[in-house]
């Protein structure tokens, strides 16, 4: 846990090894972490510091969003080539979605919280799925080995 007005450390949390994917609920109290080395994602609750879930069968967990409003995450695993749809309450899969040998990686929602941006770092691709139907709608080429994504509302002029 880190002090942002001090820039320091205020305590940390045991979590399996390799930690790569890390992001915390929009209000703080939980923690979702991917590990690299034991294939999982653990849900931290940062009040007691202890793992409260953990969910099984990943290769390499490579970022996490949580879509609240959704009760949804969406979580690249890169190593499966999938992206897997997780209830946000339950922590149970409500779908996998394939990308054989694609390479899933960086996430980005936008603001209506209706479309994620998915990076495919080996067909140097964009995915949009609408998370309604959890679908591709489109696919825009990015060139090559596309990872971290975001979203803006600026718009590039030519």
């Amino acid at each position: 846990e880190l002090d942002v007005a001090t820039a320091r450390r205020t305590r940390t949390f045991a979590v399996p090894g390799t930690p790569e994917a890390i992001t915390a609920s929009r209000d703080g109290t939980e923690v979702w972490v991917g590990s690299n080395a034991e294939g999982l994602v653990s849900v931290v609750e940062t009040e007691s510091g202890n793992v409260s879930s953990q969910l099984s069968g990943f290769e390499w967990p490579y970022r996490i969003l949580i879509v609240e409003d959704r009760d949804l995450v969406v979580i690249p695993d890169m190593g499966r080539h999938v992206v897997r749809f997780v209830d946000y309450v339950d922590r149970t899969d409500i779908e996998t979605l394939p990308f054989p040998g694609e390479g899933p990686q960086g996430v980005a929602l936008t603001p209506d919280h209706g479309t994620v941006f998915l990076s495919l770092n080996s067909s140097g691709e964009i995915a949009v799925i609408d998370l309604t139907t959890r679908r591709v709608v489109r696919r825009i080429d990015s060139g090559p080995s596309p990872d971290g994504i975001g979203w803006s509302p600026l718009v590039l002029r030519r």
